[in-house]
């Protein structure tokens, strides 16, 4: 008699969440108390360049820092590392220079616990995660031959799928014949 298969473990996600105010690390762990992967670890900036194992680190846009230099100096120490930057009231050119300088996402901190896991979860996959009109105005910026803002190609696409909210569906013929 066959028995029934284990469901499969989910591989771990290790975050550190750097805020300046310990609180919201506790509330970053009632809101993913569900989320049986998600590995919480509170870290300060100086921390990070210690913890090799963290895969993602939640950024609080509150610590009175400069937000680009702070994404400056982590991806000097770490450069693998996945940044998605929290905060509210950010406007859309500070979100799109912030994952210009190479944070992997942004999340308002008024968004639902599913938005959080959701762009956690499409982040540590390799994707960015950002408001549709964000990804909007990189794409416009992207496809303008005076774009601030150079980036491959597949990137593109990739944005491009996102934004457009489709599958996997065909490229256009100018981006299926590049290199």
């Amino acid at each position: 008699m066959k028995s029934a298969a284990a469901p499969a473990k989910k591989t771990p996600i290790r975050i550190a969440v750097v805020e300046s105010d310990p609180l919201r690390f506790v509330g970053f762990r009632a809101l993913f108390d569900s989320e049986s992967d998600f590995q919480l670890i509170s870290a300060s900036l100086p921390d990070i360049g210690t913890l090799q194992d963290i895969e993602l680190i939640l950024l609080g846009n509150r610590n009175g820092q400069n937000l680009f230099d702070v994404m400056a100096s982590l991806k000097a120490t770490r450069p693998d590392l996945r940044i998605i930057v929290t905060g509210s009231g950010m406007d859309e050119e500070t979100i799109l220079k912030a994952i210009a300088s190479g944070a992997k996402g942004y999340v308002d901190e008024a968004a639902s616990p599913t938005e959080f896991v959701q762009a956690i979860r499409i982040v540590n996959q390799g994707s960015v995660w950002a408001p549709r009109r964000v990804l909007s105005m990189f794409i416009e910026r992207v496809s303008s031959a005076a774009s601030p803002l150079p980036i491959a190609r597949r990137k593109f696409w990739k944005c491009w799928l996102r934004a457009a909210r489709t599958r996997k569906s065909d490229p256009p013929w100018e981006l299926r014949s590049a290199p």
